[in-house]
């Protein structure tokens, strides 16, 4: 609490005050607010590209006791296990849940720990660089679509009657699937961009965001990224009164 009070997070067993950065924060003030007085460390960086160099020149206020440590992970433990409580109670029987999960075995540090290790080496063998090349096949994929949408439409309309889409369901059908086509890859496209991870750069993956959602999906696509920040930040960590 009175960590929270201050307006410090704790990244890498260090405390930062960010009590004057809230309201600057790219991803929302009440983002922020909501991870007042906790271990930021895992969340910062699945929600961050490249979070060593965002954090190169902050200063921290004062590194964390161990009773500070203890405590957080403590509360985090409390979490996992409410979530197993909600699992275990809406997807399975008590039954199917003892063969499935042993939650006297579960140890939340090493797994953290696990987790931690397991995305360095997928960031160290490039499973999570960009490349160019994905998104240019993509785009032209999505271009495709379009077109060939585009394209049947006009074969049905066409005064040729004798042709095979201009007289058979094919012509309302056609049109429509390759349209549905070109919309859902635009929002797989949209999604991976305003996530950041479609280019290296962060205003061209906003650009891109843009294209992908604004004007081929029909969903503003900054609307869409801010909402979706908020889904990820907020799925299983807090409660009303800011943490647990």
């Amino acid at each position: 609490e009175k960590a929270r009070a201050q307006g410090l997070v704790l990244y890498n067993k260090h405390w930062y005050n960010v009590s004057k950065f809230i309201a600057h924060h790219p991803g929302g003030s009440e983002l922020l607010e909501q991870y007042l007085g906790t271990d930021i460390t895992h969340v910062f960086h699945v929600m961050h590209r490249n979070p060593k160099q965002i954090m190169k020149y902050r200063k921290p206020v004062r590194g964390a006791t161990e009773e500070e440590m203890e405590e957080l992970l403590q509360r985090r433990n409390e979490v996992s296990q409410e979530m197993f409580d909600e699992y275990e109670e809406g997807v399975m029987t008590k039954s199917h849940a003892a063969d499935f999960f042993n939650r006297e075995r579960f140890n939340l540090e090493a797994f953290e720990k696990d987790a931690g290790e397991l995305y360095e080496d997928f960031t160290k063998a490039g499973y999570t660089k960009p490349t160019f090349g994905f998104v240019a096949q993509k785009t032209a994929l999505v271009l495709m679509f379009l077109f060939l949408s585009v394209l049947c439409m006009k074969l049905a309309s066409s005064d040729d009657h004798q042709s095979i889409i201009a007289t058979t369901p094919l012509s309302y059908i056609l049109p429509g699937i390759f349209l549905g086509l070109f919309w859902h890859q635009s929002g797989f496209l949209m999604h991976d961009a305003e996530h950041h991870n479609l280019i290296g750069n962060e205003l061209v993956n906003d650009i891109l965001g843009w294209l992908y959602g604004t004007v081929f999906l029909g969903v503003n696509g900054a609307w869409w990224r801010e909402e979706h920040r908020e889904h990820h930040a907020f799925l299983n960590a807090f409660d009303e009164a800011g943490f647990k």
